[in-house]
């Protein structure tokens, strides 16, 4: 996944009124941005640590990138409505937001996974994890250091079952030998089908520093289209 910023789109020359219309909605399709969504713990701490109190009194930080396509005009909004959906839109304490699941990806930490973000869909009511986490195909994960914490065999296999690119935290640094041998062997373990959850979580697995991550930009620019 390349980290790449995002194009910068110049309004006045994105309006196209003489070119056939399947053109004009092939050019608005491919100027969609793909985003990273950044999920956090609503805390008081510059740390990694997240007070579970303090998340359930108040709503986690959401920090994303509107989709400039639907500034433009009607045309490019229409368009864009075809494939951006309302994530979240029945969560008690996620405010909801338009989300492509085919370009953007969800990031967030292994607290919220436990907390918030899941807590809510494991109630019989909820319909969470059908409208969205069910739907998510590019998920980052902050926090997770080894492949078999109880966090990655119970989240996202039961919760994001769609998910194609799952990208972890590095445990080590470049040149320690433990390195490739460690995301091999975390590879290998996504690889397999989980038989009791009966769904098998990313296809695509990349690793990426915690400064990395935390430090992603919000948008990356078109690295998965349309899939």
């Amino acid at each position: 996944m390349a980290l790449t910023g995002a194009p910068q789109l110049k309004y006045g020359s994105w309006q196209f009124p003489k070119l056939p219309l399947e053109l004009r909605i092939c050019i608005w399709k491919q100027a969609a941005i793909g985003r990273i969504i950044k999920i956090t713990a609503p805390r008081r701490s510059h740390d990694d640590s997240c007070d579970v109190s303090e998340i359930h009194e108040s709503r986690p930080n959401i920090s994303y990138v509107k989709p400039p396509i639907f500034e433009v005009n009607k045309e490019s909004r229409d368009v864009a409505l075809k494939f951006y959906e309302i994530a979240f839109s029945d969560h008690p304490n996620i405010r909801p937001f338009y989300f492509a699941y085919s370009i953007d990806a969800l990031l967030c930490g292994t607290c919220l996974l436990s907390t918030d973000l899941t807590g809510a869909v494991e109630c019989p009511d909820a319909q969470t994890a059908d409208n969205t986490l069910n739907k998510i195909k590019h998920l980052m994960l902050k926090g997770v250091l080894d492949f078999r914490d109880p966090v990655l065999e119970t989240y996202p296999l039961k919760f994001f079952k769609s998910v194609q690119h799952l990208t972890l935290t590095r445990k080590w640094r470049l040149g320690d030998t433990r390195r490739a041998r460690y995301e091999n062997r975390t590879i290998d373990y996504f690889k397999k089908e989980n038989i009791t959850l009966g769904a098998r979580t990313g296809r695509n697995i990349e690793f990426m520093s915690e400064s990395d991550m935390k430090n992603a930009p919000t948008t990356i620019g078109c690295c998965w289209l349309f899939v």
